[in-house]
C-alpha cells in the first residue's frame, strides 16, 4: 500500500481569513453535548467516534515516571446545515466535522494523552479552553521524523509514555479563532484540563489545503 504524502512540518497556524462560527451552530453544540455527556460513564453514550473505542477505559499514559488517566474526547453531529455552510464557507471537501468535547471516567485525569490523528490536517475552533492553564502540546519520538506518514485517515499513532517524547512547541490556543492544527505531528493536550473543554473540528486531506481551503 502507498504512503499518504504528507504536509510541510508545522505545528498550528492561526487562519484570520476564515469567517466565525455563527453562534447558533456554537450554541446548538454545547446544547448537544449537555443533553448527552452528563452520564456518559454509567452508560457509555459516548457519541460518535470514527476511530472506535479504543483506549476509553484502558488507555494509561506516563508522565513524570507515574502512570496517570487520560482524558478523551467524544464528538457529536451538528446537522446538516452545518455541514452545509462548511461547505459553502470553509471547503467543499473534508473528511469529517463535528462538535467535540473531553470526558474521563478518572476523576483527576487532566491530559489527554500525545497521539496523531491520522492521514489529515483539522481546522479546529476553541468554543471553551477547559482550563487557563490548558496547553497544546507537539512532540517528536526520537528516531521518528517529526511529521508522521501514514496509510489512510485511520492511521492513528498513541504515544502513552510521555517521558520518552522530545517536546517541539507548546500553545494556549485562542478562543473563537480557527487553527489549522498539524494532526501528523504527535500532539496533546496537558495541564489542568478541568473544565469541559470544547471544539468544533474540520477534518480533510492535507493535498487540499493549497486549493480548496477558502481564504477570504
Amino acid at each position: 500500500m502507498n504512503k499518504i504524502k504528507p504536509p510541510h512540518a508545522f505545528t498550528w497556524l492561526t487562519m484570520p481569513d476564515l469567517p466565525p462560527i455563527p453562534e447558533h451552530f456554537i450554541e446548538r453544540g454545547l446544547r448537544i453535548i449537555d443533553d448527552n455527556i452528563k452520564d456518559f460513564a454509567r452508560n457509555d453514550k459516548l457519541g460518535r467516534d470514527i476511530y472506535g473505542i479504543y483506549s476509553k477505559r484502558t488507555r494509561k499514559l506516563v508522565k513524570k515516571q507515574e502512570e496517570v488517566d487520560p482524558v478523551f474526547q467524544v464528538s457529536y453531529d451538528l446537522g446538516e446545515d452545518w455541514d452545509q455552510w462548511v461547505k459553502d464557507n470553509i471547503t467543499p471537501k473534508y473528511y469529517d466535522t463535528s462538535v467535540r468535547t473531553v470526558a474521563s471516567y478518572a476523576d483527576n485525569a487532566t491530559d489527554q494523552g500525545p497521539h496523531t490523528d491520522g492521514a489529515k490536517l483539522k481546522l479546529y475552533y476553541l468554543i471553551d479552553p477547559g482550563s487557563a492553564d490548558a496547553l497544546t502540546s507537539f512532540y517528536v519520538q526520537p528516531g521518528h521524523s517529526m511529521v508522521r506518514v501514514f496509510d489512510n485517515e485511520y492511521d492513528i499513532i498513541y504515544a502513552d509514555n510521555m517521558d520518552d517524547l522530545v517536546l517541539l512547541d507548546q500553545a494556549h490556543f485562542p478562543a473563537r479563532t480557527w487553527i489549522l492544527l498539524n494532526s501528523y505531528v504527535i500532539h496533546g493536550v496537558e495541564q489542568a484540563i478541568v473544565g469541559r473543554r470544547t471544539h468544533i473540528s474540520i477534518t480533510f486531506p492535507a493535498d487540499i489545503i493549497s486549493h480548496s481551503i477558502k481564504f477570504k
